[in-house]
């Protein structure tokens, strides 16, 4: 079948065109299919926002363009914690979802009042003097508007503590930026993010858990002029791991000062290239468009569509005079594009699978609309 299935939950309007030709409004802009062979096109607005899918049918067949869930609102519940058996400990963290509070005392309650309904972990981690974890352990519970929960420490608990590293990556910052660093977090079984440390170029080791899932590495290094920015986000198979960053070379795009820009320079050449993106902001409204490397077809440039005249998407333009920024950025993934879709749906990278590793380099340019 020549069928791609577009699954669009929540969106104000959409518009799909096949190969070039011209743009078609669906029935049902949340859910449709058409026709197409090789190349295709899908824009999908939520809200003020709207994205332009330039893809093929060996990216994927089924994309998800849902629009952004909308955040559901945060719960309070209680957990008492007792870490006073773990030797040389000072503090208690408690972790939740993607947010912690830290107490001065050993034993107490964190009264949390922005928490998550639903099953999840909750790490309690003791820490000494100098802020260090040096026990931790896990509880995993269905989580409810005033809920009260208990986690305790006991002093063998430390053994939950374990160390991973990431190598010396300071030779890959290129010269003349300012220092690169990493944040390293270890995520449990249901997508709770801890803390492992934050490092330098230099690399060194940072804190882990025995029960985490994997480990999780944001390596990052900027230009210090706000215009170009490198991206390494990896996750290991297992905690306790030993990263090796890859940072990605920089990206130098160039960008035409016009209501529907085009931008060039998109001829990169490596075996990990998935996807090009393109987001051009004014006052608080955004256009972007996501271009497979497969759409390109070695074609490079792109100009981002015009479709101000389709129903639903009156108004996706800036106005002369608006200050437009343009961030155009490269994708380079272990996974393939139709396995990048399936993240997508992750409202979190904590979320992300194990294994995974996503390079990014990004460069920003600014203009008046004409």
């Amino acid at each position: 079948m020549n069928n791609v299935s577009v699954t669009a939950t929540g969106a104000d309007a959409a518009a799909y065109r096949v190969a070039g030709g011209s743009w078609q409004v669906p029935d049902d802009v949340t859910s449709f299919t058409f026709t197409a062979t090789g190349a295709y096109e899908v824009a999908v607005r939520c809200g003020d926002d709207t994205t332009v899918w330039s893809l093929t049918k060996a990216d994927t067949e089924t994309p998800d363009l849902s629009c952004p869930p909308a955040v559901p609102s945060p719960i309070a519940f209680n957990v008492a914690f007792d870490v006073s058996s773990v030797a040389g400990a000072v503090e208690a963290e408690l972790y939740y979802g993607e947010n912690s509070m830290v107490s001065a005392t050993t034993t107490g309650t964190f009264n949390v009042t922005d928490g998550s309904p639903g099953e999840q972990d909750l790490v309690l981690v003791a820490l000494d003097g100098s802020g260090t974890p040096i026990a931790a352990d896990l509880l995993t519970v269905n989580v409810t508007a005033g809920g009260s929960y208990s986690i305790t420490l006991a002093a063998g608990d430390t053994a939950n503590v374990i160390s991973g590293s990431i190598a010396d990556f300071s030779a890959q910052v290129p010269g003349g930026w300012p220092p690169a660093g990493a944040m390293m977090l270890t995520v449990t079984p249901k997508g709770t993010g801890v803390m492992g440390g934050f490092l330098g170029s230099s690399g060194g080791p940072f804190t882990s858990f025995t029960f985490s899932d994997h480990d999780l590495a944001f390596v990052m290094a900027a230009d210090g002029s706000g215009v170009q920015s490198l991206l390494h986000l990896a996750t290991s198979t297992a905690p306790g791991a030993s990263f090796t960053a890859d940072l990605p070379a920089p990206f130098d795009a160039t960008v035409s000062p016009d209501t529907f820009p085009t931008v060039s320079g998109l001829s990169i050449s490596d075996p990990e290239l998935r996807l090009y993106a393109i987001d051009m902001r004014w006052t608080t409204k955004s256009l972007s468009a996501m271009v497979s490397a497969g759409f390109l077809a070695g074609a490079t440039s792109y100009t981002l569509p015009d479709l101000t005249g389709l129903a639903g998407f009156a108004g996706v333009a800036p106005a002369s005079g608006d200050a437009v920024t343009v961030d155009s950025s490269v994708f380079y993934a272990s996974l393939t594009t139709s396995e990048m879709f399936d993240l997508l749906t992750q409202d979190s990278p904590f979320g992300f699978p194990g294994g995974l590793s996503v390079r990014l380099a990004g460069d920003q340019d600014s203009f008046t609309a004409p």
